[in-house]
């Protein structure tokens, strides 16, 4: 998941899509799921209300964990771009782009 996620960041990047709208597409359609679990589910019993809790939590973790991936591939596909133009030296980007998770970008860093 975190691949296809990340792949999904990198390629927004090259489209010229900004972050910020990218992760808000995401929580809108984290917020369709939501919607349609709470508005069209007829919950009579605590287990079936339990098991519409489990499931939105579910599906807020896969979106959330999505957005991370996304975000990360979109950090490191700029990078990758920054470093080709040649303005800014390593350690110019080093001070923007902290290490932290950034799988790929770790070892760019490095």
């Amino acid at each position: 998941m975190g691949s296809y996620f990340e792949a999904i960041g990198r390629q927004r990047y090259r489209e010229g899509f900004p972050l910020p709208e990218i992760l808000y597409g995401v929580l809108l359609a984290k917020k369709v799921f939501h919607d349609a679990i709470t508005q069209e589910a007829l919950l009579s019993s605590a287990m079936e209300i339990y098991q519409a809790l489990e499931l939105i939590t579910l599906i807020h973790n896969f979106f959330d964990q999505g957005n991370f991936n996304i975000t990360r591939g979109y950090l490191e596909e700029l990078y990758a771009a920054l470093g080709k133009t040649k303005k800014f030296a390593g350690e110019e980007l080093k001070q923007f782009f902290f290490t932290g998770s950034f799988g790929a970008l770790n070892a760019r860093l490095a």
